[in-house]
């Protein structure tokens, strides 16, 4: 079962689920956010203070997002 958990700054749920590996060997994990009030799904790479969303053709970064987690039953 999975589930979305506020996260911010950078910080890495406990459970979050990687979604990839960046150049660097680094996770990358799935989150959404807001940008210019529109929810947007993006990423969120570790060891970086923000989570990166994509939006009319940019990629934005924020602050306070959520990061899909697996929670155990």
């Amino acid at each position: 079962r999975y589930r979305w958990e506020r996260a911010f700054d950078g910080d890495v749920p406990k459970n979050a689920i990687v979604a990839g590996i960046a150049k660097d060997g680094e996770p990358l994990y799935i989150v959404k956010g807001v940008v210019n009030d529109e929810t947007c799904f993006g990423k969120l790479h570790e060891g970086h203070s923000c989570a990166y969303l994509p939006w009319g053709g940019k990629e934005y970064s924020v602050n306070e997002y959520d990061v899909l987690v697996w929670q155990k039953h």
